[in-house]
C-alpha cells in the first residue's frame, strides 16, 4: 500500500494537449490526425533524415502537404537554431510542426512556436523571453513523434542554450506544448541504445525528484511510483533484447507517467546539478541523472527516507536503498554512473559549484544546499 505524504493544500494544472496515440504506425496515425488542406513542417535531426528511412516513409505518406523540413538542430536546442528554424518554418505559413526525434528537436519545436507567435526572428529577442510564459494560442498546431525517453513530449516547457550565459535557460508557454503525441516503438528501434537507456534515467529522475518534492501531489506520487515499477522492468527487457517492441512501448508509457511532476513542483539537486553538468561539461542530460540521482538520493536521505523506502519498492528493490536501487538499474543498463566516468575534472567541479549556489532548481532541494561544501559532498558521492 502507498503511503503519500502531502502538503495540506495545493493546486495541479493539467498540460493543455489533446490526445496520446498508440498501438498505430506512425503514418497511419498522423493520418487521422490532419485534415486533407493541412500543411505540415517536419523538424528533426540529421540522423534520422540520413540515416533511416523514418523521415522519407513520414515524407512519401503525407504527399505534397509536408511543405519544408529542417533538421540543423543540435544537441541541448542552442537558440540560434530555434531562430534559424523558424525562419524556415515561417516561409511555408505551416498548419502543424511535425517534431520527430528527443528532447532536443520537441523543444525546438515548442520554442519555434514561441517564435512565430510572437514575431521573433533573433537570438538576442527571444532571450529576452526567459522567464516570462508566453500567452496562446497562436502558431502552428504540435504534433510529436519522440524517439527516445526525455519526456519533452509530455510539457509546456522548452529549454535552450542561452549564448549570453552558456547556460540551458526554459522558455514556458500556454499551447506549445504537442497537441497529439504518437508513441510508435517501431521507429524507436533506429535510436542509438546508449541514448534510448541514458534518456530513459533522466524520466526516472522526473519520477523520483517528483515523489521527493516538498509540495509533491497524491496524483505526482501515484503516477511516478507506477512510472519506476514500469521502467524496472521494461528497461532490462530492451537491453537484452533491442528488438522487443513491447517493452519498448512499456517505457513510453512509463515516460507519460513519469512527468507528471514536470512544471508542477520544483525538483531538486540532482536536476539542477545536472542542468549544470550537462551546459559546462557537455555531458547528455540522461547521462547527468546516472551521476547525480544516486548521489543526491543518498544526501538527502535523513529528510525524504519514507519515500526513498516506496522509490526502492517500485523499483523492485525493497531490501535495497533507493540511491543503491538506481545505481543497479543504471549499471544494469551499461551507462556511466560517476563524475569520473564523463571525465568531470576539477575545474568543472569548481565552476558547478559556483553557478549551483545560484541555480533556483538546486536551491530547491528537498535537505536545504546552503554552501560549496554542500554541493562538493553531493559531487563526492558521485565520484
Amino acid at each position: 500500500m502507498m503511503n503519500f505524504e502531502l502538503p495540506p493544500s495545493g493546486v495541479y494544472d493539467y498540460v493543455p494537449r489533446a490526445r496520446i496515440r498508440w498501438g498505430q504506425a506512425a503514418g497511419a496515425a498522423m493520418r487521422e490526425e490532419i485534415s486533407d488542406t493541412d500543411r505540415v513542417f517536419i523538424l528533426t535531426t540529421a540522423s534520422l533524415v540520413t540515416k533511416t528511412p523514418v523521415i522519407s516513409d513520414l515524407q512519401a505518406g503525407l504527399g505534397a502537404q509536408c511543405v519544408g523540413l529542417f533538421h540543423n538542430v543540435s544537441e541541448h536546442t542552442p537558440f540560434g537554431d530555434v531562430v534559424a528554424a523558424a525562419h524556415a518554418i515561417r516561409d511555408t505559413h505551416a498548419d502543424i510542426i511535425l517534431s520527430v526525434g528527443g528532447g532536443s528537436i520537441i523543444d525546438a519545436a515548442k520554442a519555434v512556436i514561441i517564435c512565430l507567435r510572437e514575431n521573433i526572428d533573433t537570438v538576442e529577442a527571444l532571450s529576452a523571453r526567459i522567464g516570462q510564459v508566453s500567452e496562446g494560442p497562436g502558431g502552428p498546431r504540435h504534433i510529436c513523434l519522440p524517439t527516445t525517453l526525455s519526456g519533452a513530449e509530455h510539457t509546456e516547457f522548452a529549454g535552450g542554450i542561452n549564448p549570453v550565459t552558456g547556460t540551458k535557460e526554459l522558455l514556458g508557454g500556454t499551447h506549445i506544448c504537442p497537441h497529439t503525441v504518437i508513441l510508435d516503438p517501431n521507429i524507436a528501434i533506429h535510436t542509438p541504445e546508449a541514448l534510448w537507456l541514458s534518456t530513459a534515467i533522466r524520466s526516472v529522475d522526473h519520477a523520483i525528484e517528483g515523489i521527493c518534492a516538498p509540495d509533491s501531489s497524491p496524483l505526482i506520487q501515484a503516477e511516478a511510483l507506477g512510472a519506476l515499477a514500469l521502467f524496472a522492468k521494461s528497461l532490462r527487457r530492451t537491453k537484452q533484447a533491442p528488438d522487443d517492441i513491447a517493452a519498448r512501448l512499456e517505457s513510453m508509457h512509463a515516460v507519460w507517467l513519469a512527468t507528471a511532476s514536470i512544471g508542477r513542483v520544483m525538483h531538486g539537486a540532482s536536476h539542477g546539478l545536472g542542468y549544470l553538468l550537462g551546459a559546462l561539461g557537455g555531458v547528455p542530460h540522461g547521462v547527468t541523472s546516472c551521476v547525480f540521482l544516486p548521489a543526491v538520493l543518498d544526501w538527502n536521505l535523513s529528510f525524504t527516507s519514507d519515500k526513498q523506502k516506496q522509490i526502492a519498492a517500485a523499483l523492485g528493490a525493497e531490501n535495497m536503498s533507493a540511491s543503491d536501487a538506481v545505481r543497479r538499474l543504471v549499471d544494469d543498463l551499461g551507462l556511466p554512473g560517476t563524475l569520473s566516468a564523463v571525465g568531470a575534472d576539477d575545474a568543472l567541479k569548481q565552476q558547478i559549484s559556483e553557478y549551483a549556489l545560484a541555480h533556483p532548481v538546486v536551491l530547491a532541494n528537498p535537505r536545504p544546499i546552503t554552501s560549496s561544501q554542500d554541493v562538493y559532498e553531493i559531487m563526492a558521492l558521485a565520484s
